[in-house]
């Protein structure tokens, strides 16, 4: 029962925590949204994690910077399948970033036309 109890927690807080990065990315403006946004910020983390651990009296507590970039790393899976689903509206939202003229009126007509 107790094992049972807590393979359920375990599961619960997976799904609870999954896509941790998607979210993140989710959550920005739509002007700073980006493709596989989700697992871009999780490397993010590991590199600034692995920065701080391999300065010595570096910034920040390193034990702390070894479960950031564990938790990183354990999400990035989870973070890929999220980037994928909302690859769409990623995808859209970097497209306006890039040609913020044609993202404010999709039927304009091209030059010359």
């Amino acid at each position: 029962m107790a094992r049972t109890s807590a393979l359920a927690a375990l599961a619960g807080a997976a799904v609870w925590l999954g896509g941790c990065g998607t979210v993140a990315n989710l959550g920005r403006p739509a002007d700073q949204q980006r493709v596989f946004g989700g697992v871009r910020l999780d490397m993010e983390v590991v590199q600034e994690c692995a920065g701080e651990v391999g300065q010595e009296g570096g910034p920040g507590n390193p034990a702390e910077a070894v479960v950031s970039a564990t938790c990183s790393v354990l999400d990035m899976p989870l973070s890929l399948v999220g980037d994928v689903v909302t690859l769409p509206l990623t995808f859209l939202a970097e497209l306006r970033q890039t040609n913020p003229t044609r993202s404010q009126d999709p039927v304009a007509p091209r030059d010359g036309q």
